[in-house]
């Protein structure tokens, strides 16, 4: 699946994210792993969703700065966590999209459009340590185990987590 700008099914890239209004994803989201455990239908995506106001620009962690000019013209964006330059919606969560593989089926079979299909359920992934930035997920289907890494969950340092799948 593919959510083109003519078709933000999901939200639009700038959109801020708002599960009641139907937007779940935009330029603040990144998927980071995923996985398709043997013996259901759902093809688990995993990644980071900013929950806060969309801004593109500069990160402060100054609160006085959002969305004011920076000297190069650009705005600054309140971001505490990330200081760069790009998209940015403080807070950011570990959060899973799941889909039904049916539906991505129906897609590969061209009986839908890769914008038709939407996430059946999406939730926050409850992770022991503060930082929300997942890195990757894989899945040991011998052990019916989705092991997911939590960039900077020990100082800079990333944790694997393991979840065994039922």
């Amino acid at each position: 699946m593919y959510y083109p700008q003519q078709h933000p099914t999901l939200g639009p890239w700038d959109g801020t994210w708002n599960p009641r209004k139907r937007v779940l994803f935009g330029g603040a989201t990144a998927i980071r792993g995923v996985v398709f455990p043997v013996g259901g239908r759902s093809v688990l995506f995993f990644g980071i969703q900013g929950i806060g106001r969309f801004c593109y620009g500069e990160g402060t962690a100054n609160r006085s700065l959002a969305f004011k000019p920076t000297p190069d013209g650009t705005i600054y964006c309140y971001d505490p966590d990330d200081s760069s330059k790009g998209t940015h919606a403080y807070p950011c969560v570990s959060e899973v999209w799941a889909y039904d593989a049916t539906a991505l089926a129906s897609v590969r079979a061209g009986r839908k459009r890769p914008w038709q299909v939407r996430p059946y359920a999406t939730w926050r992934l409850s992770l022991p340590f503060q930082s929300p930035r997942i890195g990757g997920a894989a899945y040991d289907a011998a052990h019916g185990l989705v092991y997911v890494s939590q960039q900077y969950a020990d100082g800079a340092a990333p944790v694997i987590e393991v979840f065994r799948v039922r």
